[in-house]
Order: C-alpha cells, then structure tokens, then sequence
C-alpha cells in the first residue's frame, strides 16, 4: 500500500511537468512589434517604441533609424509614418520619451561609395510596409534603392545582421559612428 500511495504522489508532481511539455501554443503569434511606433499628425505623442529585434533583458535592440538626426519624438529612432531608413543600430530605447544618443549605424548599399558621400553621411533609402515585418526577436525590410533584403535577429546578448543584395551588383556597407 505505502508503494502505491509513493507512486501517486510522484505521478501528481510530476504531472505538471508532462502537462506543460505538451503545451504547444505560441503566444508570440500575437505581439504587433510595430504599436507604438507611430507619431500623431503632429510628429508628437508616439510611444517611442522601435520595431527591431531584441530579447527580454537583452543586451542589444536591433532596429532601423527613420531619423537622420537625433530628435524627442520619435525618440525610439523610428517612427512609423516615415518612409525612409538611414541605418540599421544596436540599441534602442523603448517607451522612455527621451533620447539614447549615440549609437553605431550600418547600411547596406549596392553602390561604391565616395568620400563626399561619406562626409554627408547621407545613406537613406526607401522603403514600404508592404515590404517590411517584424516579429518578437526579428525584423526584416527590402530597401528599395539598392533591392537589398535586410534581416535583424538578436539573442541575449548578440544581435545578427543578414544582407541579400541583389545578384551581380557592388556590395557595401556603410559603418557610420553616428
């Protein structure tokens, strides 16, 4: 009897455990990356929120800067209702309402580049919504000048770009210290 009640007892603890391996629901499937994300008619009142990859507690944030210059609102570097992407940088505050500063950006180009680009630094490309998605811990958006695909994807402490330039054109990218 003392056998029988151990193994019930040990099958009731262990039950949870069984139970939640079975668990295949994905909450991430619900999580818009891009609320937040965009200023009124004003160029105020975002969240200043960015849409880039990250992790919880994440040491980098992935994300694309749709300002050429630091500006409050969108703090976050990106605001929705622009359409052109300047780079690609690491960390991002999310939802602070003040500025990170400096940061490194990267752009990916299919053109060489010359030293009076370089002094303008000046590198923005369009892009659409159509052509862009976000998920947690990933980003992706077709930069439409240079047909380039850019991919973000970040891990606790790491964040990985991957370009896909357009086959048979130059390959650059751009490291501009903001």
């Amino acid at each position: 009897m003392n056998k029988t009640r151990t193994f019930f007892a040990a099958l009731l603890l262990l039950l949870p455990l069984f139970l939640n391996a079975q668990s295949t629901n994905d909450y991430t499937q619900y999580v818009n990356p891009f609320i937040g994300t965009q200023t009124d008619e004003t160029g105020a009142l975002s969240g200043s929120t960015f849409p880039g990859a990250t992790m919880p507690q994440g040491m980098v944030q992935l994300s694309p800067e749709t300002e050429l210059m630091v500006t409050w609102d969108p703090c976050s570097g990106y605001d929705y209702n622009k359409d052109i992407i300047y780079g690609f940088t690491h960390t991002h505050l999310s939802g602070t309402g003040c500025t990170d500063l400096i940061d490194v950006s990267l752009m990916p180009l299919c053109t060489a580049v010359t030293p009076e680009q370089l002094k303008a630094a000046d590198f923005g490309q369009h892009y659409s919504h159509d052509n862009e998605s976000a998920r947690p811990g990933y980003y992706q958006v077709l930069l439409q000048e240079s047909g380039v695909n850019v991919e973000l994807s970040a891990t606790t402490r790491t964040g990985i770009h991957r370009y896909s330039f357009p086959q048979g054109q130059p390959q650059t990218v751009v490291l501009d210290p903001m």
